[in-house]
């Protein structure tokens, strides 16, 4: 590339496709490795602001569990609810079937009804169980990493 004066400015490389591909995919990389270490230090500085010891992280993680606990508590009323309301369906289909009596489309909607009822509180705390399990990974490896930071001399403080 010239200047207004016709000196060379830039050279300009003559890649191939190939090797353009190559570039850009190493430039990328080297950006994604440059945000993640702005990301890494952006998270250790809100670790070390936030909590002064390794008693504050387990609090924390603490008052997460406590409501992941009651959401947990509450879903399983709801489904054990929803089950003994399954069961006397089909109690009442089974004793209409040895009476020889057709099934009313009620009862085979109410069936269908609490079968999806059951399986949404199945999966809703299938869902809570995996973020409880979440919620205290994420608090060990903070706690693990606030150690680092700290030069391990808060493991003692416990």
């Amino acid at each position: 590339k010239l200047s207004d004066k016709g000196r060379v400015e830039q050279r300009i490389e003559k890649l191939t496709p190939e090797e353009q591909r190559a570039k850009e995919a190493e430039e990328t990389q080297k950006k994604a490795i440059q945000q993640a270490a702005i990301e890494a230090k952006r998270r250790d500085s809100a670790l070390l602001n936030t909590f002064s010891n390794e008693k504050e992280i387990d609090l924390s993680r603490d008052r997460g569990l406590q409501q992941v606990e009651a959401r947990i508590s509450s879903i399983t009323t709801m489904l054990k609810s929803a089950q003994d309301s399954l069961a006397e369906h089909f109690q009442e289909k089974d004793g209409l079937l040895k009476q020889g009596k057709g099934l009313p489309k009620s009862l085979l909607e109410d069936i269908a009804d609490s079968e999806f009822r059951v399986a949404k509180q199945q999966k809703e705390l299938a869902q809570n169980e995996q973020e409880m399990a979440n919620l205290k990974a994420r608090f060990e490896a903070d706690k693990l990493r606030y150690r680092e930071l700290k030069g391990g001399s808060t493991a003692s403080k416990k």
